[in-house]
């Protein structure tokens, strides 16, 4: 049931950052799509973007990684604070 819960919670914490990845791509302005910047975070060299573009969500993605990592290994609840750090961490 927890590995359920912490799964859910994970590609939540996923989706949402994708997003939140695409919209300061779109506000640093780059053109990219949600897809596109999912594409550029898992590594596929074939996702449309611009060097500069796929830099700047690389830098994102970077910037939150430990946040994932942390709640995929069990040593990171997702709370309220997380949207805090994670939001912090993106400003």
């Amino acid at each position: 049931m927890i590995a359920d819960a912490r799964s859910g919670a994970l590609f939540r914490a996923e989706s949402l950052f994708a997003e939140h990845v695409c919209d300061a791509a779109v506000l640093a302005g780059f053109d990219l799509s949600t897809d596109a910047v999912r594409r550029i975070l898992a590594g596929d060299p074939e996702a449309p973007a611009s060097p500069d573009a796929r830099t700047f969500v690389l830098r994102q993605g970077q910037a939150l990684g430990w946040v994932l990592r942390r709640v995929r290994s069990g040593t990171f609840d997702l709370t309220w604070g997380t949207a805090r750090a994670v939001n912090a961490l993106l400003t």
